[in-house]
């Protein structure tokens, strides 16, 4: 969240966590998306992680113009489910706070950041501690967000998305504009 101000309004930049194309896609396309990736890497099947796991999650990479306020698609690759574990912070958050409240069931195996990508439990705690930090940070800036913009002395924008890396996969330039509408109009 980037704060400005603007006709003596307060102006905050979000930028919605969960904004991306699995969130943003209706099952059927987000199978054919799937399928489009696919089609462009043959070896998609193992993760380029150490021990070159099943790779059967879709991650999204994006790049972020904070001076432009612009999320801007760049590609897709499959990797496995702890690498895109590690990689999503909301998955991570929402595995935090699972483990505080109690809900998260005892772990079977030793997990993927430990057994393959070398992480020490010491290291896992830090990047947990850090999460959960910044979630807190962010809940309570939210909060104050909201009364603000209620009291009339603030505004809130939203960042541009740009889905235009997504013709690589074969979408037409009507068919990126359509999915790129309808983030922004279920953003606000």
């Amino acid at each position: 969240m980037k704060r400005s101000k603007h006709k003596q309004k307060s102006v905050y930049w979000l930028l919605p966590l969960k904004w991306s194309l699995y969130y943003y896609m209706t099952d059927k396309e987000w199978q054919d998306f799937r399928g489009r990736v696919k089609d462009l890497n043959p070896n998609w099947e193992k993760c380029s992680c150490p021990r070159r796991c099943k790779a059967n999650a879709l991650d999204e990479n994006w790049l972020y113009d904070e001076d432009n306020h612009v999320k801007r698609f760049v590609m897709a690759k499959f990797i496995c489910q702890g690498c895109h574990w590690l990689k999503s912070p909301p998955f991570r958050i929402r595995t935090w706070l699972e483990g505080m409240s109690g809900k998260l069931p005892p772990l079977e195996r030793t997990p993927h950041i430990i057994a393959c990508l070398g992480w020490t439990e010491s290291r896992v705690e830090k990047l947990r501690e850090k999460d959960l930090q910044q979630h807190f940070q962010e809940t309570e800036e939210i909060s104050k967000i909201q009364k603000e913009v209620e009291l009339g002395v603030a505004e809130v924008l939203y960042w541009k998305i740009d889905l235009s890396a997504l013709k690589q996969y074969g979408y037409s330039r009507r068919e990126i504009t359509w999915l790129e509408s309808r983030m922004r109009r279920q953003a606000n």
